[in-house]
């Protein structure tokens, strides 16, 4: 008789236990929710890190990684395929792109329904025909 008293007990605790669990969790997974898809920040997704990046078509992250300084644009097109946007630079812009340089752009902004997301940049920037560099950044705006 005294274990069935222990047992009754000691279930009545963990229920206890999980009402407070409960109770707490609740308002904050709401405010956790109302945060994020209200569109008050832009935040990074760190289980589909490109949730908000639209692609081009063919392009893949392990490709990209594959390019290298010194590529023909004939080259990285085998690679990753044709860009979504080309800008060639003939004035002094940004500090990562310089007079006369071509900028291959990867990936742009996308839309997701459900919150603000961060999205992935991803370009291939050109001196004289070849790869003079890779941009990979990340963008909350």
């Amino acid at each position: 008789m005294c274990d069935g008293v222990r047992e009754e007990k000691k279930r009545a605790a963990d229920d206890e236990v999980a009402i407070v669990k409960l109770k707490y969790a609740v308002p904050l997974g709401a405010l956790l929710l109302v945060a994020v898809y209200s569109g008050g920040f832009e935040t990074y997704c760190v289980f589909w890190p490109g949730i908000e990046t639209n692609y081009a078509p063919g392009y893949s992250e392990r490709h990209f990684k594959r390019v290298e300084v010194g590529m023909t644009n004939e080259q990285v097109i085998a690679l990753l395929g044709h860009p979504l946007r080309t800008e060639e630079f003939s004035t002094s812009q940004p500090s990562y792109r310089n007079y006369g340089e071509q900028v291959w752009s990867y990936t742009r902004e996308g839309s997701w329904p459900l919150g603000d997301w961060a999205w992935l940049s991803r370009e291939v920037v050109f001196s004289e025909g070849h790869v003079a560099r890779l941009v990979s950044r990340t963008y909350y705006d």
